[in-house]
């Protein structure tokens, strides 16, 4: 079967068509198979960051002592309320003991003031009597 010239040019001309078509077609391949390869190798990076960072994050809220956040704060609550109360009760001792004080430097002013007068009376005492010794002695 001759073939003519004009159908050997539409034959060549469809075959380089279907050859075009088919290049591009197998760069679009190529393309998107590159793409999902990158998107794919970026996908695994982020897990990988996503890893790291929960591997922080659980490092950062782990239970490495045997008791618990909770449990510290409450016994930390506990505490600070028993010495509260102490603190109080020290507050109380205290003023008992500024008021013990206060009487007992009430009762040494007293006590001054007392002894004063007596020292004052003795005096005045021996004098007294120094002066009816001499008085006898003068008369003797």
């Amino acid at each position: 079967m001759p073939h003519t010239p004009t159908e050997i040019s539409a034959l060549l001309a469809a075959i380089a068509t279907v050859l075009t078509a088919l290049t591009g077609l197998i760069i679009a391949v190529f393309v998107q198979a590159r793409r999902a390869g990158t998107e794919a190798d970026d996908a695994k990076a982020d897990r990988v960051k996503t890893q790291a960072v929960l591997g922080e994050v659980k490092e950062q809220v782990a239970n490495t002592h045997p008791t618990n956040l909770r449990d510290d704060i409450d016994n930390l609550t506990a505490l600070i309320e028993r010495l509260s109360v102490s603190q109080s009760d020290m507050k109380a001792v205290v003023h008992r003991l500024d008021s013990t004080t206060e009487a007992i430097r009430g009762e040494a002013r007293d006590e001054r003031a007392r002894v004063g007068r007596i020292e004052a009376e003795a005096h005045d005492t021996h004098s007294d009597l120094y002066r009816l010794i001499r008085e006898i002695k003068k008369e003797k």
